[in-house]
């Protein structure tokens, strides 16, 4: 999370396959130009911005592998979902959502299935042609 001044803006990033800060450090470039001028940044990794990992899901408590080894779409609600659940409990009343690679086609699907009303708006760039 990049944050400097109070403010009530935050962009949302989902990112696409393996992104996460150790792969892509353009996005600390976005976050601090984005802070400078008022508006907080979040860099959104998802269940695939690693290639294997372990970890507990929070519903049945039970181990599990996530990453991008083994992409599961359908979490893309959880995942996006919780985002917005934090920025909204911290208090931002402008949300914008925005995807990148197939972080943008995550947007995309979670959008058009939710009526999202906390998204002002969103972005995406660099979608991917999927066969599902």
């Amino acid at each position: 999370m990049f944050h400097k001044e109070p403010t009530d803006t935050v962009l949302i990033a989902i990112t696409g396959i393996h992104g996460n800060f150790f792969s892509n450090p353009f996005y600390y470039n976005i976050g601090d130009t984005l802070s400078d001028n008022g508006c907080d940044f979040i860099y959104a990794q998802t269940n695939d911005a690693f290639g294997r990992i372990e970890t507990v899901n929070v519903h049945t408590g039970e181990k599990e592998i996530i990453g991008s080894w083994n992409e599961r779409f359908s979490y893309t609600d959880e995942d996006i979902e919780a985002y917005l659940d934090y920025a909204e409990a911290q208090g931002y009343k402008h949300i914008y959502l925005a995807g990148h690679s197939l972080g943008a086609n995550k947007v995309i699907c979670y959008l058009s299935r939710h009526h999202e009303r906390r998204v002002e708006n969103f972005c995406c760039s660099v979608l991917l042609t999927l066969n599902i």
